[in-house]
Order: structure tokens, then C-alpha cells, then sequence
């Protein structure tokens, strides 16, 4: 029999006055501050507790309508391969509320069809032959990773917000929601492992035209910089522990590389008002210029007046600026490539360094003097500079110096820069590195899995470019299209 949502929802309601009512017989009137301040967490719980009522009655009532027909919606134009599901029959699974209530509800379970593909036969286990199932409606529902979307959110975005899991669970204590930190982890990676799947989607869709080219007829820069972070490898030799029967592992470092999207105002400074773009990743080189056209592609840079892109003199950045350029489909003649002046600037304090019968004094003049002459860009000078002093033990060292300088030349063009109010610093991005790499994944004693590593950096990354709820809109429409387009 249909459920009669509205009636039960009035008698909720009307329970929740009496108890209130009760509650404040039993109070009394306000005496004391320690008194206000209970009686104000007795109604904020109280409120939480309808409210997770009320949610589980809409849930319910909204999976008793879907149980006998689902409607299949388009992809959205996304090339996205659904694989075909075959259903299991329903099954009971339990969904976290926001308010920390924990309901089970039975619904349809589908698995991927099983292939007949020739190979390495898979394992059966937990996940069966053909791997993880799903619950259609509830993922049509945003009901994922075994919550409510909106405990997801939560979960997901305390995880990114804080320094750590432990300060997380903490502050969703606070407000009501207790969990434990494996169940905390598995929500916070398992958006993060959606978000990503957003994203892979999104780096294939074509090129927008018109209105949906956020970045036309504007001056766009694009930075991008790594960070440093520890990883951890479990060692796969050696001899395992007497108690545990662990090997143990290792930390090595790695460099997180980051990059950021934003729009420049008339004076070549970021446009006030606008939101900038950040995202990281684990991956090589060629993996964040994937991610740097991608998005590039999805902003509509192509119909941009002016791309300009900043970092420091590292080769893995200025050895594939061509492929970005064309892949984007950026016209050159609307493509300026900028070494950060404040990078250059400490290779200069190198090379006086590196003088090691020079006064104190006699270095700080070199640096001051041929840090003018760089920004006015007579990046010629310099390297002459260099050049005379390439003599002695420290002549390779002092080569090295000098062709950073002969190779970026054409970058270090920094009067003609500011007479074209464009930027010549990358320290957007190095704030970028601080917020999303320094401040949350690189702590002492803080090691991370690589997978659990990259899904925090781009949740970090998103929430830290204030594009959370974005994240979060798009994620949970992507998830609904892809797992209802699947049933059968």
C-alpha cells in the first residue's frame, strides 16, 4: 500500500511539538549561560532527529515509486561507455542520514553482465565475476557510497577541509553525525573516486561554442607548479614482522604538480569576483598537460582574446607548450609563454652563491643590479654576466645557470610583459600549492596511498578554488545518467 508521505510527515511534526514541549516544562526558564547553551544542542539535536525522520520517510516513499519502471535519460552529450547490468533481484542496504540516523532499505540490486571474453579468468569473490554492483535507484537518487547526498557532501568536504581524518570525525561529531574513521575514509575516497570519474568524462566532451565558452572573448592565465609530498609503498621483500606479518613500507617523495585557471583584468591581475580553477594530481608531466588541455578545451579557451601561461624554468613545463597550443586549439598568435620573474630572480642569488671569493656585500650588489636588468628584460646582459664568470671548480655549475637563462630567453621578456599589462609572477599558483598539497597531504608523519592521495588532492582543490557545490551538482548529475543509463 502506497505510503501517505504528508500524514506521516504531520505526525512527526506534531510529536516533535510535544516533545519539545516537554522538554521545556521539565527546563524551566533560562538561568544560567552552561544552561542556555544545553537547552539551544537539545533543540538543534532534536531538530536533527526530525529531520532524518522526515528524510527517511521521502527515501523510502520516492523508492517505492521507482521499484516498477525507471526512465532511461541521455548521456549529455558525454562519451561515456555504460556497461550493461543484469539484475540480481532486491537486496537490503543501509543509507546514512545527515543527522546520523542509519535506515536499511530494500531495493533492486544490478550487476555488470558477465563477458565472454577470452583471458585471465577474475577471481570470485565479494565482488563476483564480473566486479561491484549497483543499487540503480538509489544511485538515480544520489544515494551513493552508502549515504544520503547530502552526508556524502559533508563527509567528503570535512575530509578535505581539515588537516586530518581524526579533525574530521571530530567536527561531524559536533553536528550529530558519528562515524568511525574507515567509514569516514571510505565515503570521503569513494566521492573523490566519482569526482575523478567526472572528471576523465569531462576531458573527452567536445569543444564549446557561443555562451557555453566561459573563457571567450577574455585574457586568461595558466599556471602550473609542483609540490612535495610522501607516498607509501608497501615493500614487497624483506622479512615480515613476528606480531603483525607485515613487511612494513616505505615513504619516498613525490611531486604533486598543480594548476590553475583564472581570468586577468585590464591591469593584468586576477579578476576580482571571479572564481579561479585549481586541480592536482599524482600523475607525470604528460598526465597534468592531459589535465591542462582538457580544461582548457572544456573552458572554451580556443575563443579566449589571450592565453597566457606561467611557470618556472622547469623543462617539463616548456618542452610540450607547442603540443598544449595545438591540442587546445589556441591560435599562437594568442599564446604567451612567461618564466615566473621571482624564480628567475633566485637563480641570480645562485649563481653569486656560487662565487665563493666574493664579500656578502658584493653579492647582494650582483643580484640587485642584474635583477634590474632582467626586468627591464635585457636577459642578454645577464647571460654575459654569467659567461665571464664561468671560470674555476664552480664552472659547471655556473653553465647550468647560464643556460636557463639561454634557454628561456624568449620568455623573460618582462618589460614588454608589463607594457602589455600581463603577468609576469606564478603566484597564483604557488598559493595553490600551499592551500591544496602543503596544507592538507604534506604533514610530518603523513604517508598516502597514491589512489587516496590523488582523489584528496582534487577534492582539496575544488573546495580550496570555493567550486565545491559545483563539484559536487555536476558529480552526483554524472553518477544519476551513467547508473540509470546502464539498466536493462
Amino acid at each position: 500500500m502506497p505510503r501517505d508521505l504528508i500524514a506521516e510527515i504531520d505526525a512527526i511534526v506534531a510529536s516533535l511539538g510535544e516533545r519539545i514541549k516537554e522538554f521545556f516544562r521539565r527546563t524551566g526558564r533560562l538561568q544560567t549561560p552552561v544552561q542556555t547553551l544545553q537547552v539551544e544542542q537539545e533543540l538543534n539535536k532534536q531538530g536533527r532527529q526530525v529531520a532524518d525522520e522526515c528524510m527517511e520517510l521521502a527515501v523510502l516513499t520516492s523508492i517505492e515509486a521507482l521499484q516498477d519502471s525507471t526512465p532511461r535519460p541521455t548521456l549529455g552529450g558525454l562519451p561515456i561507455r555504460v556497461r550493461k547490468m543484469r539484475s540480481k533481484g532486491r537486496r537490503c542496504t543501509p543509507i546514512c542520514l545527515l543527522g546520523g540516523r542509519q535506515i536499511v532499505v530494500r531495493t533492486r540490486y544490478h550487476l555488470p553482465a558477465s563477458t565472454s571474453r577470452r583471458g585471465r579468468r577474475r577471481g570470485v569473490g565479494r565482488r563476483s565475476k564480473a566486479g561491484a554492483g549497483c543499487f540503480p535507484h538509489l544511485v538515480q537518487l544520489g544515494i551513493l557510497c552508502g549515504s544520503t547526498p547530502a552526508t556524502l557532501s559533508e563527509v567528503a568536504r570535512q575530509s578535505a577541509e581539515s588537516n586530518s581524518y581524526q579533525i574530521a570525525l571530530d567536527n561531524l561529531s559536533r553536528r550529530g553525525l558519528d562515524l568511525d574513521e574507515k567509514t569516514l575514509t571510505r565515503m570521503a575516497q569513494g566521492f573523490g573516486r566519482l569526482a575523478l570519474h567526472l572528471r576523465q568524462a569531462q576531458m573527452l566532451a567536445p569543444l564549446p561554442t557561443g555562451e557555453a565558452a566561459s573563457l571567450a572573448g577574455k585574457r586568461v592565465a595558466v599556471a602550473v607548479d609542483g609540490g612535495r609530498m610522501r607516498v607509501r609503498q608497501p615493500r614487497r621483500r624483506g622479512r615480515r614482522r613476528d606480531k603483525t606479518g607485515y613487511r612494513g613500507f616505505d615513504a619516498p617523495w613525490r611531486e604533486p604538480k598543480v594548476l590553475t585557471v583564472y581570468i586577468l583584468d585590464q591591469d593584468g591581475h586576477k579578476q576580482r569576483h571571479s572564481l579561479s580553477l585549481y586541480d592536482a594530481t599524482l600523475g607525470d608531466a604528460k598526465a597534468l598537460f592531459a589535465l591542462v588541455v582538457g580544461y582548457l578545451r572544456l573552458l572554451g579557451a580556443h575563443q579566449a582574446d589571450l592565453v597566457v601561461l606561467l611557470g618556472d624554468g622547469a623543462r617539463w613545463i616548456w618542452d610540450r607548450v607547442e603540443e598544449l597550443v595545438t591540442a587546445a586549439g589556441i591560435d599562437p598568435e594568442r599564446f604567451v609563454a612567461v618564466v615566473d620573474y621571482y624564480h628567475a630572480v633566485e637563480h641570480l642569488r645562485d649563481v653569486a652563491d656560487l662565487m665563493c671569493g666574493w664579500s656578502p656585500k658584493r653579492r647582494r650588489s650582483f643580484v640587485s643590479h642584474y635583477k634590474r636588468v632582467l626586468r627591464q628584460g635585457e636577459v642578454e646582459e645577464v647571460i654575459a654576466a654569467i659567461d665571464e664568470l664561468c671560470l674555476g671548480r664552480h664552472a659547471k655549475a655556473l653553465a647550468t645557470e647560464r643556460d636557463y637563462f639561454a634557454r628561456n630567453a624568449d620568455r623573460m621578456r618582462y618589460r614588454d610583459l608589463e607594457q602589455r599589462d600581463l603577468p609576469i609572477g606564478s603566484g597564483a599558483v604557488e598559493s595553490a600549492v600551499r592551500q591544496v598539497v602543503n596544507q592538507r597531504v604534506k604533514s610530518n608523519g603523513m604517508f598516502w596511498l597514491q589512489d587516496h592521495a590523488e582523489h584528496m588532492l582534487h577534492l582539496r582543490a575544488f573546495l580550496r578554488a570555493g567550486r565545491w557545490d559545483e563539484l559536487v551538482h555536476a558529480t552526483l548529475a554524472h553518477q544519476c545518467t551513467i547508473g540509470t543509463a546502464a539498466m536493462p
